[in-house]
């Protein structure tokens, strides 16, 4: 089985850029369709969701409860550029938060742990 992650976020250019910093070690879905990404992780089986905050019709902490409801096992994390006090309302439903800018050393490693916390692998 593959490591498959999704990254959602309005922006074109952050999914284009994230794409390239993580596709070597990952197989990686982007979309800036919140509905796509529901679709995504029920037909490719992705474990890990990284998801931006603020977006258009469903924010990222919307999302994830979404997720959450028939995927209660995925790992999700939250990529934003606010507080993780003013956005976060379930902290049970995030794996963890990420603050942007992002370092991808530090974001390797949150995804590495989520896997190993699915007992990837083994």
């Amino acid at each position: 089985m593959d490591k498959k992650i999704i990254y959602i976020d309005d922006e074109e250019l952050n999914l284009h850029l994230f794409k390239i910093h993580f596709k070597k070690a990952y197989d990686v879905y982007t979309t800036s369709s919140q509905y796509k990404a529901l679709e995504l992780i029920d037909k490719e089986t992705i474990q890990v969701v990284i998801t931006d905050f603020k977006m258009p019709n469903m924010n990222g902490m919307e999302l994830i409860e979404r997720i959450k409801e028939t995927h209660p096992n995925t790992k999700c994390m939250i990529l934003s550029g606010f507080l993780e006090t003013d956005i976060v309302t379930d902290k049970s439903l995030v794996y963890e938060f990420i603050s942007k800018p992002f370092k991808k050393d530090a974001v390797i490693d949150l995804i590495e742990n989520a896997f190993s916390s699915l007992n990837f692998g083994v």
